[in-house]
This record gives structure tokens, sequence and C-alpha cells, in this order.
């Protein structure tokens, strides 16, 4: 109830609060309805703003069947989505899968044994010197093939790029 400057009480229920009480249970009975017509769910549609509608080049569906206007954006059917963004981006399964097995040999790297240099007990110092050396020789040369590598594809290509 709510307390006015009028003649006439005026009371409001609250569901969230609780039930309602004894002497309104006509109010129960209409929240009781109003749940029972659940507004319309989405679950095989997906939201898209106007971007990426051009992004996956569908803005020319706007105004037809296929898109529901929502608020700021598109309800789409889950399946006419998954395939234009197949089309739209075609290589996004090729690179994950590359990177999938990227991660499965860098995991199975890691498993591996590695060999452990020791250093001799007599003259560690100097063996350790000679050591770091043949690694930074080791560096340089493949610094070198990649820059050749390079070069050799920068000749083919040609001053323009690619032909």
């Amino acid at each position: 109830m709510l307390g006015c400057d009028a003649s006439r009480i005026s009371t409001y229920f609250i569901p969230s609060l609780g039930p309602a009480p004894r002497w309104c249970s006509f109010l129960e009975g209409l929240t009781e309805e109003l749940e029972e017509q659940a507004p319309i769910v989405y679950d095989d549609y997906r939201f898209v703003t106007k971007s990426d509608l051009q992004r996956l080049g569908l803005d020319h569906l706007v105004g037809t069947a296929l898109l529901r206007a929502y608020m700021h954006g598109y309800f789409i059917d889950a399946r006419l989505y998954s395939k234009a963004a197949a089309a739209a981006q075609p290589f996004v399964y090729e690179a994950y899968r590359a990177a999938r097995v990227a991660a499965k040999l860098e995991e199975e790297r890691q498993g591996r044994i590695s060999m452990v240099r020791k250093l001799p007990k007599v003259n560690r110092q100097v063996a350790a010197r000679l050591l770091a050396q043949q690694e930074l020789q080791q560096q340089k040369q493949q610094q070198q093939q990649q820059e050749q590598a390079d070069g050799a594809a920068a000749a083919v290509d040609g001053p323009n790029g690619p032909a």
C-alpha cells in the first residue's frame, strides 16, 4: 500500500518481494498468467549489428524476412550466419588447423628428453666460452641462410612484389 494525499489508497504488487496477500489473491493469478506468456526466445538466432552484416556481405538482406530488426541490430538465423561467415573467411579453418598442429608439435617437443651438455671438470671456463662461441656461430649461419632465402625470394618476385 502506498499512502497518498488522496482519499483512495493506491496499492502496488511487486511479485519479486513475495507472494500476494490473501485479500488480493487475484493478483497472484495475474502474475502466473504473465509468467506463462514468456517472451519469444531466439535460441536458433544470432544477433548481428549493421557492421557485422557489411563484413559478412549480407547487408542486402536488410528489410527481408531473413533479418529481424531488434534494438540496434538484427537477428539472423544461426545456420545462415555460419554459412555466411564460412564464405566470408574461407581460410579461417586452415589457419586454425595449422595453429593446432603447431601447438601439438610444440607439446611433443616439450615432452622429449633434451641432452644436457655437461662441462668438464677441468678448464670449465674455457669449455663454456668455446660452447658459447659455437652457438654464436650457428646463429650467424642461420641468419645468413635466412637472408639469402629472403633475397632469393625477392629476386624471384621482382621489385614490384609477386607477379
